[in-house]
This record gives structure tokens, sequence and C-alpha cells, in this order.
């Protein structure tokens, strides 16, 4: 169902841009207030981004994703 699969995948980027766009207008803003570093080390604190990461682009250092234990669907950390 090629369909539905691009039905959903417009539909999820449509809610990421939404949940994104007030949190990204206020970096901008904070990067142009020169308070832009507070603002970075809280980003890379919640996506556990590491500091060393490039600037531009896709992150080389992006935290793996939790394992997850297949017997009982729980997340281990």
């Amino acid at each position: 169902m090629v369909d539905g699969d691009a039905a959903l995948a417009t539909a999820l980027e449509r809610v990421v841009t939404r949940l994104l766009q007030a949190p990204t207008q206020r970096l901008r803003a904070a990067a142009a207030s020169g308070a832009g570093d507070r603002y970075a080390e809280l980003v890379r604190e919640l996506f556990g981004l590491r500091e060393d990461a490039p600037a531009a682009g896709r992150p080389a250092s992006v935290s793996p994703p939790p394992a997850r234990d297949t017997g009982s669907g729980s997340v281990t950390v």
C-alpha cells in the first residue's frame, strides 16, 4: 500500500514540522541575541547530542537509541 505509506509520511512530516516550529524560532532568536550557547546546550542534552558533532548536516555523534528487550517490550537504557 504505497499510497498509504506516502500519506502517513506526509502526515508525520507535518506533525514534526509543527512541533518543532516554535522551538526552532526560539533557537534562532537566541542565536541572534547572543544567548545561543545556553539554548544549544539544552538542545544537546535533550536530544543526546555530543558537543563535538558537526555544526551543519547530519550529526555524526547522536547517541544510539535505547535497546529493546524483545521478550517483554520494555526499554533498556
